[in-house]
């Protein structure tokens, strides 16, 4: 769903001030502002099809997606979440021709776009906006890294916790909240366990026997997490 256009200017200060664009010249941002995009993405909708024409770059201004990627079976082979700030997709930016992923919007949000072909242009001619994208990307690989390092030779248990501990991690919001963490996205059962790489039937198993112990609280698709962490 397209927003207003006379809410533009809210979008051309959001992205002035992104980590990425405030780096630009001027000439640089008057560019991206001439020709960034903006919409409403509401909770369900794709944003992004895998294996569609990669035209676009995005910057997440509110709101958070899940992105899956399937394999030539149409099995579920990947699947992350992105959150507000994040610049995407970041994989095979000089080699993809198509999205890596599906983006679907888990609650109601709001993007900004610009063409691939102005995002590349910068990354090419600006050292600092290249810099701030490719530390978006190492960050992202060491959380990726963690947590495989965190389950590879883990029990479906183990990786079940493990996956709901980096969730936690990653998303966890505390506002106003003096007991816990709570996520501010609903994640199903079926989602997690492509998240987990476990059977939804165990997956189920593991989430009730956790809600029961008190470790964990899972409400209506939404997680909320007591002051204790995992440690296995």
């Amino acid at each position: 769903m397209m927003t207003d256009p006379r809410n533009k200017g809210n979008y051309e200060r959001y992205l002035s001030q992104t980590h990425e664009c405030k780096v630009l010249s001027k000439p640089e941002l008057a560019e991206v502002l001439k020709n960034m995009q903006f919409k409403q993405v509401q909770k369900g909708q794709h944003l992004i099809d895998q294996y569609d024409v990669r035209n676009y770059t995005f910057f997440l201004k509110k709101g958070f997606f899940k992105t899956e990627s399937v394999n030539s079976d149409c099995g579920s082979s990947f699947m992350s979440f992105l959150c507000p700030e994040m610049v995407f997709p970041l994989r095979g930016m000089d080699t993809d021709r198509s999205y890596y992923y599906t983006a679907t919007a888990l609650t109601d949000a709001e993007v900004v776009y610009i063409p691939r072909s102005l995002f590349d242009k910068l990354r090419y001619s600006n050292h600092q906006f290249s810099l701030k994208i490719t530390k978006q990307m190492d960050d992202v690989i060491a959380e990726t890294e963690t947590f495989l390092q965190r389950t590879s030779n883990s029990s479906a248990k183990g990786k079940i916790e493990q996956a709901l501990r980096s969730i936690n991690e990653q998303f966890g919001a505390d506002d106003n909240l003096k007991d816990g963490r709570q996520i501010p996205f609903p994640i199903t059962i079926k989602e997690l366990s492509y998240f987990c790489g476990v059977n939804r039937k165990t997956t189920s198993l593991v989430i009730r026997e956790l809600v029961r112990a008190e470790k964990i609280s899972y409400t209506d698709k939404y997680l909320f997490f007591p002051d204790f962490t995992f440690e296995t």
